[in-house]
């Protein structure tokens, strides 16, 4: 049998070992990052060549802040004995131990020489090298030893790529995870190092800052990440490494790979070109994107363009889809109403389209064709230059607690509404909690004037007893001067509220049936020990800042039946 067969086989049952014994380690991390998933466990193989006639072996392991160590020796000679010592040279693994787990080789169908040896976990090893040394008669061939080590670590690194293949040309987006006890580690300087067949091409500094030039998305989330253009088709090699401070002194060193895969092109860029469309009197009725090129391969094609203003914050994400049948042109148009720009943005200055991105969907997952940074712009307009619809309402309203006796008495909400025409208008809606359960329907006859109104209502404490928020108001329709608008759903900012802030009806009636009973002394009672919530919290009927068994004692005194209990 050839040593690859025998080490194949050697591999495989020293896994099935290791799951007969509970403790199967994860994947090899290169073999692990091939899937473009993240891999935080630090495991490590080494191959080490035997010659014929040699008798001993010592494998050298470089450990730093490791909780637990555990190794795995496949060792193709028969007769072999093992020992592991610590990096001062003390034997921490006699030869002799009884805890070393072993898989003869002879066992096998058919059978093999040498076998597979697993150590005893190692709690806390302590930094520096420690060794694994096997004795064993004379090799009577050449052969290679594979040790494995599977180790936990409160350090833990990973690599991060959204995929597996990408384009050429295209920039990829490359990130290192890095954690301690699970949490992400910050002000950190790993470096990516890419290599193809061997060959070192690029080293990236990479940062977690949270900008979108740095191809990182969110700021000291543990994902340090930077991006890169490859030039060339075939495999490639991400390492990573980071240098972490140690709490006594000194670093730890952590590593990681990845591979990717970069195919030829599918979509040439033709042009991309931004259209200022305005209606008869003049305003910006809309901003039009319209890209241009030619695909390879048929398939579903999405263009979508991200809208930004240099005035502030704000975003506008548009998509276009567009299925192909065959190789051809690829036409899209992105559309951003003056309606929607108006809501998405509260301050002026100059539009740009930061990026625009062709995905296809012809495979099992979207695959990136271009993204073209600060693709188009549209400069010199204002918002007030934008057309507006003749009733405009906004995408959010708002909550104002009213307070009665330290709790809340009622709730006001205000709905924003934009008018062209000073006039009457009939507005409509309803408030829903958030189980989607009605606590308020108004039919609202308001005079709006032209520019921005609130429109108000009110639900007063009777009607929210047993209602929390979030609220939304829904089924909003707006009728007036010559006009109609109308909404399905509008959240309400700020309406995170509890039904236990709310003003009691029924003093101690606390699940909203019109009676004082022990029902309501039970429900108290899940709350023991709990603080109350302010400004004020009906469970908490002394109002001593504590519910306890002394509210539970008042709720009793104060039972009653429906519908004679007293109401404030």
């Amino acid at each position: 049998m050839s040593f690859v067969r025998l080490h194949q086989t050697l591999r495989l049952s020293a896994l099935a070992l290791g799951i007969a014994l509970g403790f199967a380690g994860p994947l090899p991390l290169a073999q692990a990052q091939n899937s473009g998933l993240i891999n935080t466990s630090p495991t490590h193989t080494w191959a080490q060549p035997i010659t014929a006639g040699s008798t001993q072996l010592r494998l050298q392991i470089p450990v730093a802040a490791l909780s637990d160590l555990r190794l795995q020796l496949v060792l193709p000679v028969s007769g072999a004995h093992i020992s592991l010592l610590d990096p001062q040279g003390q034997e921490v693994i006699a030869a002799n131990d009884p805890r070393i787990s072993f898989l003869d080789g002879a066992q096998l169908s058919p059978p093999l020489p040498g076998g597979v040896f697993i150590t005893p976990s190692i709690a806390n090893p302590a930094d520096g090298v420690w060794t694994l040394q096997a004795n064993f008669p004379a090799a009577p061939v050449p052969t290679v030893a594979i040790l494995s080590s599977y180790a936990q670590s409160p350090y833990q690194v990973g690599m991060v790529i959204s995929g597996q293949s990408f384009r050429v040309g295209q920039p990829v987006p490359l990130g290192m995870l890095v954690l301690h006890q699970g949490l992400p580690m910050t002000h950190l300087a790993p470096s990516l190092s890419i290599s193809k067949d061997g060959n070192p091409l690029a080293t990236l500094n990479a940062v977690d800052n949270g900008q979108a030039a740095d191809f990182d998305g969110l700021a000291d989330d543990g994902i340090y990440s930077q991006g890169y253009r490859f030039g060339q088709t075939g495999r490639y090699q991400i390492d990573g490494k980071v240098s972490i401070p140690a709490p006594g002194g000194g670093s730890i060193q952590r590593s990681a790979t990845a591979f990717v895969d970069i195919v030829p092109a599918n979509f040439v860029f033709g042009s991309v070109s931004g259209t200022v469309i305005r209606d008869a009197s003049g305003c910006v009725r809309q901003l039009d994107v319209n890209l241009s090129g030619t695909v390879a391969s048929a398939g579903t094609y999405s263009t979508a363009g991200t809208l930004l203003s240099s005035g502030g914050p704000g975003s506008l994400l548009k998509r276009s889809n567009v299925v192909l049948s065959g190789p051809g042109a690829l036409n899209a148009k992105l559309s951003y109403t003056a309606s929607e720009i108006r809501k998405s943005f509260a301050a002026d200055g100059d539009f740009i389209v930061d990026p625009l991105d062709v995905l296809a969907f012809s495979g099992q997952s979207p695959r990136l064709e271009m993204r073209k940074p600060s693709a188009t712009s549209f400069s010199g307009l204002t918002l007030a230059q934008f057309c507006s619809a003749p009733i405009e309402l906004a995408n959010a309203a708002s909550v104002n607690p009213v307070l009665r006796n330290g709790f809340i008495g009622q709730l006001e909400f205000s709905l924003p509404v934009r008018v062209n025409v000073s006039d009457s208008y009939q507005i409509s809606f309803k408030v829903l909690d958030a189980q989607g359960l009605e606590v308020g329907q108004f039919g609202l006859n308001n005079f709006l004037n032209a520019g921005d109104n609130r429109v108000s209502a009110t639900v007063m404490a009777d009607k929210l007893q047993r209602s929390d928020g979030p609220y939304r108001i829904e089924s909003v329709l707006v009728v007036g001067g010559g006009s109609t608008a109308q909404a399905s759903r509008i959240p309400v900012g700020g309406s995170s509220l509890s039904r236990w802030q709310i003003f009691p009806t029924i003093s101690g009636d606390l699940n909203g049936d019109g009676s004082v009973n022990t029902a309501d002394r039970d429900l108290l009672l899940q709350f023991r020990g709990q603080s109350p919530l302010i400004p004020g919290d009906r469970r908490d009927l002394n109002g001593d800042g504590k519910i306890d068994l002394q509210d539970a004692r008042l709720l009793i005194l104060k039972a009653c039946a429906a519908p004679n209990c007293p109401k404030n």
